[in-house]
């Protein structure tokens, strides 16, 4: 390439930080809701309490989230002044979800690079774009013209293309028999 156009390229590419698309495309502002309520009373016989939760947290990273639901019942009754049956049950449900995000902390598959400084995550009409780590543009070209997949790592689409997902479900029952003496 000639040397004005080289300068072209260069000037251009200044115009661009990478942490600038890190902090727009990879990370969200963490937003956490927590719901809660109980229920509890007794009568002569019987006292009981009852309660739900929900928790949900989006955390930092986009494309991760954390939900969990949680309920517990119990029930004491009173056979008679000396005797007393205790039943209780709890249930708690997990799921996490993560992208395939790895914010800041982007590697490159074979020879561990980062992002490089210039590298752009989305272009001026909202597509995203590649970053090409460990191989350059011309090489991957070559490669995908000769039949074989496409290597370019595309972090925005990837978030959304690959889930994590991990849910967790926890049932527990208590039945209890106490005798006072």
């Amino acid at each position: 390439i000639s040397h004005q156009e080289a300068d072209a390229r260069i000037e251009d590419m200044k115009k661009y930080d990478v942490r600038n698309d890190i902090n727009k495309y990879l990370y969200q502002n963490s937003f956490t809701r927590q719901i809660y309520t109980q229920v509890s009373g007794q009568t002569s016989k019987v006292n009981y309490f009852g309660s739900i939760g929900l928790y949900r947290d989006t955390g930092n990273l986009a494309g991760a989230s954390d939900t969990r639901l949680t309920s517990r019942v119990k029930i004491n009754y009173w056979i008679d002044p000396q005797l007393q049956l205790s039943v209780g049950i709890s249930y708690a449900s997990i799921l996490n979800v993560r992208g395939s995000n790895p914010g800041s902390k982007y590697s490159s598959n074979r020879v561990a690079k980062g992002f490089y400084p210039y590298a752009r995550l989305m272009d001026d009409q909202g597509h995203p774009l590649p970053v090409y780590g460990d191989y350059n543009l011309d090489y991957l070209e070559y490669l995908t013209s000769m039949g074989f997949q496409d290597d370019a790592y595309y972090p925005v689409q990837d978030i959304a293309q690959e889930r994590n997902k991990t849910s967790t479900q926890n049932y527990a029952a208590n039945l209890g028999l106490q005798y006072r003496l």
